[in-house]
């Protein structure tokens, strides 16, 4: 199924979403965030929130991010 992501609740069509960053969480789901959310965030634009929704999220990029500095 080429340019549809499968989640635990729905199929997304990526073409929607374009510029988009496809991370597979630890939890083994996968979730297609717009490049231009994690752009505002970074930037101040967007205020983090850390809802049921998106704490997956953030953990997931904690750990990656951990790994990466501890080598």
């Amino acid at each position: 199924m080429a340019g549809i992501v499968v989640t635990k609740n729905k199929l997304i069509k990526l073409e929607e979403y374009k510029p988009h960053i496809t991370i597979s969480l630890i939890d083994d789901d996968v979730l297609v965030v717009p490049a231009r959310y994690i752009e505002e965030i970074i930037n101040g634009k967007q205020k983090l929130k850390i809802t049921k929704d998106n704490e997956m999220l953030i953990l997931t990029i904690i750990k990656e991010w951990y790994e990466g500095i501890k080598g």
